[in-house]
């Protein structure tokens, strides 16, 4: 993986946790957050991902199409 998509990766993964841990503070209600992987040369779906939250929110795991979802 090149560095550049190492560092968008990090990036997207800080940003969804700041937004489940928001979640847990705010409303005392559910939240939910979904996306999808994808190769960035080709835009290809990348199944088998397990995307791993902070805060003891848990996993997500992407299906065939390479999407995602997480209800906290």
């Amino acid at each position: 993986m090149k560095r550049t998509s190492q560092a968008v990766w990090c990036a997207t993964l800080i940003c969804i946790s700041m937004f489940l841990v928001g979640c847990g503070l705010g409303n005392g209600g559910s939240c939910s957050v979904s996306g999808r992987i994808t190769r960035a040369e080709t835009g290809q779906s990348v199944e088998g991902v397990t995307i791993t939250f902070s805060g003891g929110f848990g996993t997500a795991a992407t299906g065939i199409d390479g999407r995602w979802s997480k209800v906290a």
